[in-house]
């Protein structure tokens, strides 16, 4: 039985969330489900867990704005160009996402996101051996984005945070209870709070890496995962009972197998 982790950072342990899944043939059951999550609890769930984590969070800051920190105050920059501040304040994968799936990420370099960009980076320098967790997600952990997945899968990805979403969001748990995610017990705390809700999108999102149901960056964006990170979405017209629905992968295993016969 394989478990993939998820994990919705936030700045302050308070608000961040962490969802383990277990995935068995054609079911995928939901064994943890924590808010209030510190560094050393997240740390040790990365480091034993035996399937892919998905962290909805940024990888990493834009290489032009890296560029332009490092030579501060002497950094010319073109403000006339058209649209000039977009290279600085967003990274190539938000981009992608934006034109790709009509999600637009937050900036991590001009945005308050930029505090848990910087607890993130704190955990993965934290992580060993460093070539296990690579900034492009080809390792143990990847950047997930619940809003774009969620687009995906023909679900409300808009207007499903705070308590006004909260009947939002018991739709969408409906959705994947029907697709064979089993909340058990942590259903009413997915539905209570976004933060968990999101871990549990990245839990299942994390799945979808781990077994290749995701398209992994062009050629041309591969050196940008490499150095500012890179989200992954699953591949369009993937579902959810499609993600449940295949046989078990360990870590280091990327290739997906064909959807086992669905279960009645």
């Amino acid at each position: 039985m394989a478990t993939t982790v998820g994990i919705d950072l936030a700045a302050d342990a308070k608000k961040t969330a962490l969802a383990e899944v277990k995935w068995s043939e054609g079911k995928a059951t939901v064994t943890r489900l924590d808010l209030g999550v510190d560094d050393g609890a997240l740390l040790e769930e990365i480091r034993n867990s035996d399937g892919r984590v998905g962290i909805d969070c940024p990888f990493g800051w834009p290489s032009d704005f890296k560029d332009l920190v490092a030579g501060h105050p002497r950094s010319p920059v073109d403000t006339a160009a058209l649209r000039w501040r977009g290279k600085y304040t967003h990274r190539a994968t938000d981009h992608w996402v934006r034109e790709e799936f009509g999600v637009q990420p937050l900036s991590v370099s001009a945005d308050k996101l930029g505090h848990v960009a910087i607890r993130l980076s704190s955990l993965i320098a934290r992580l060993e051996p460093a070539e296990d967790f690579p900034l492009d997600g080809s390792g143990r952990i990847a950047e997930v984005y619940p809003a774009a997945a969620l687009s995906v899968w023909d679900m409300a990805h808009r207007r499903y945070k705070k308590p006004i979403g909260e009947s939002v969001r018991a739709t969408s748990l409906s959705q994947m209870e029907d697709a064979g995610i089993d909340l058990g017990e942590f259903r009413e705390l997915a539905g209570r709070s976004d933060d968990a809700f999101d871990a549990v999108v990245c839990a299942v999102v994390a799945r979808a890496v781990g077994t290749d149901l995701i398209d992994p960056p062009s050629k041309d964006y591969e050196p940008f995962a490499k150095t500012e990170g890179w989200i992954h979405v699953p591949r369009r017209g993937t579902t959810v009972h499609d993600i449940v629905n295949l046989r078990y992968h360990t870590v280091g295993q990327a290739t997906a197998e064909q959807p086992v016969t669905e279960i009645d």
